[in-house]
């Protein structure tokens, strides 16, 4: 029913709904989905990396290592926007082998 949330704390009630269309996403590309909510609220945890959240390019994202692998607690990181493009632009250029990816410092 419209309008019932799921959590009473506004905090998990908000992580729930971008679980939701997190997970949405991924199915409508095709992409495997390991991740319970548990998982995700765990990433998640910290009220401030949450409130990083966002498309500016120190925002934090979460992001696939194998990107052919599922999402997954074994699978995944958060890192900023520009870590992601800048390794997103490397992979496509070419410029390093497939198990070279994130720099440690990148990784949160």
């Amino acid at each position: 029913m419209p309008g019932i949330k799921r959590f009473k704390d506004e905090f998990d009630h908000v992580r729930h709904k971008a679980y939701s269309k997190a997970k949405a996403q991924a199915d409508f590309r095709g992409e495997g989905w390991q991740l319970n909510i548990t998982d995700w609220f765990y990433l998640w945890r910290d009220p401030k990396v949450w409130s990083q959240r966002g498309r500016g390019k120190d925002d934090l994202c979460m992001t696939r290592l194998d990107d052919n692998g599922p999402w997954s607690l074994e699978n995944i990181v958060i890192v900023t926007r520009l870590a992601h493009l800048n390794e997103k632009n490397a992979k496509n250029s070419g410029r390093f082998g497939r198990n070279q990816r994130y720099k440690e410092y990148d990784i949160l």
